[in-house]
């Protein structure tokens, strides 16, 4: 088991299996795996990051899967953006904050 900490001023402490973590995420591979303190440690604190954010990759990380975002399949095609449903844009408000709290990093 290894323990992330996430955020800075109202972080929270997240602990997952060191096998899911390194296998899902090539930052985790060099931070619990590589010559860092976090290795000897276990445990990796992301200031920066968002909690909630965060949240979204530990459901990625052992589900596969983001179960309470909302999927493009469940937004109907649309033709301008003036036209779009609320559903809509929570989809793109969702999309927007993920990439914005960078956690798309930890998945490449």
């Amino acid at each position: 088991m290894v323990t992330v900490i996430v955020g800075s001023d109202t972080s929270e402490t997240f602990i997952l299996h060191k096998e899911h973590a390194v296998r899902c995420s090539p930052a985790f591979e060099k931070a619990f795996n590589g010559s860092f303190a976090e290795a000897d440690s276990g445990t990796l604190t992301l200031e920066e990051q968002h909690p909630g954010a965060f949240r979204h990759l530990m459901q990625w990380i052992y589900r596969g899967k983001f179960n309470d975002l909302i999927t493009a399949q469940q937004i109907p095609p649309v033709k301008s953006s003036e036209e779009k449903t609320p559903l809509a844009k929570q989809f793109d408000t969702q999309t927007t904050e993920l990439l914005n709290r960078k956690l798309i990093l930890f998945l490449i």
